[in-house]
């Protein structure tokens, strides 16, 4: 609440943090603390937060040694918040995450470009070409994976990629467009 977004940047922390390093970075409180267990401190934020008031989900990131560490944590820690929990664990950095934290990467518009044309045709006609792509990419392009956990027929799988082709342009066959497809769902979940 932006009540508590102004409050956050005067909040004292307890002194067990007086070794930690804080900063407000897009209306989030950072708290950087020597390595150490990430979950527990995580838990005892929390826990502070919500006893002063603060409806605050805490994420954390990971320690590492070279000079960009910081940075990494901070991402792998903010991706962990869409998890949604009072807690949020990281996990590993991925590339998606990273090209999201960018504002000058279009990623939300270059996703909606590539799926919102297939939403529509499933909208329209329920189709579930989304969760055929969603599934060809999770198994590796295996059209007879596919098949066996939507338990369809093979060639109604093909069917679908290939309606996928002709609405998007992107064939998931060709990796480069498999990967294309592939970063536009994940920032699709993300968002």
């Amino acid at each position: 609440a932006t009540g508590q977004r102004r409050a956050l940047r005067t909040l004292p922390l307890p002194g067990a943090y007086d070794d930690a390093v804080t900063a407000v970075v897009d209306d989030r409180l950072v708290i950087a603390v020597p390595e150490g267990d990430g979950e527990s401190f995580s838990q005892a934020l929390s826990a502070y937060l919500h006893g002063a008031g603060f409806t605050a989900k805490v994420g954390f990131g990971g320690g590492y040694a070279q000079p960009s560490g910081l940075r990494w944590s901070y991402f792998e820690a903010r991706e962990s918040l869409t998890r949604g929990q009072a807690v949020n664990q990281p996990d590993r950095l991925s590339l998606t995450s990273l090209l999201m934290a960018s504002e000058d990467v279009p990623l939300a518009d270059l996703a909606a470009e590539a799926l919102d044309p297939v939403v529509a045709f499933d909208d329209r006609h329920g189709a579930e070409l989304m969760l055929t792509l969603e599934k060809y990419l999770a198994h590796n392009g295996s059209v007879a994976a596919v098949a066996d956990v939507l338990q369809l027929h093979r060639n109604t799988v093909r069917y679908r990629l290939q309606q996928i082709v002709e609405l998007t342009g992107y064939d998931p066959a060709i990796t480069a467009d498999r990967v294309h497809l592939y970063l536009a769902l994940n920032v699709r979940g993300l968002r």
